[in-house]
């Protein structure tokens, strides 16, 4: 679950390999857990970091009130 935290400057330390570690006040307030996966973007010369949110089908089930043909889901599959 995402939490909002106040924007602000925060420190942190370039280590070996390249690592950084994330603040547990800002893991918390993105709700990101060791092993999630995360999508890196730069702009500019800053880097901005995004949980890379996945759906479960079964998430879906009930929201949309629309038949599809499996034959279309997977002909669109394979245009991805």
């Amino acid at each position: 679950m995402y939490r909002p935290i106040p924007t602000k400057s925060m420190r942190v330390r370039l280590q070996k390999g390249g690592r950084i570690n994330l603040p547990k006040k800002v893991r918390k307030a993105l709700g990101v857990h060791e092993g999630d996966d995360l999508v890196l973007e730069i702009k500019g010369k800053a880097v901005m970091l995004t949980p890379k949110r996945f759906v479960q089908v079964s998430d879906l089930k009930g929201t949309l009130d629309v038949k599809v043909d499996l034959e279309e889901i997977e002909e669109a599959a394979g245009h991805l």
